[in-house]
């Protein structure tokens, strides 16, 4: 298991706590997978606390899992991009 150094990592932009850092937890962040991202931070526990089956968040979520990753660097037309653009522009439970 490879390990980094605060230093190497803050040199990649990385803040790190004094601490050595395995790689492997590094690179699993380089994704656009929005579920191992929330697993990774920690989220996904209050994620499904706070977004409940049906609720509005769930619902949001549910709109945003359905965007492939793949497709983040892809041109689509407009009617296709509104309801993804919706739910994360929501103003009481979008993600931004």
């Amino acid at each position: 298991m490879e390990q980094h150094t605060p230093v190497m990592l803050q040199s990649h932009g990385l803040k790190v706590a004094n601490k050595a850092v395995d790689f492997s937890f590094v690179q699993r962040m380089y994704t656009h997978d929005r579920q191992s991202l929330l697993k990774l931070a920690g989220l996904e526990s209050k994620l499904n606390a706070d977004a409940p089956t049906a609720s509005p968040l769930d619902k949001i979520f549910a709109i945003v899992y359905r965007w492939p990753e793949h497709s983040t660097y892809r041109l689509i037309p407009n009617h296709e991009a509104v309801e993804p653009l919706a739910a994360i522009d929501d103003p009481v439970h979008g993600v931004f």
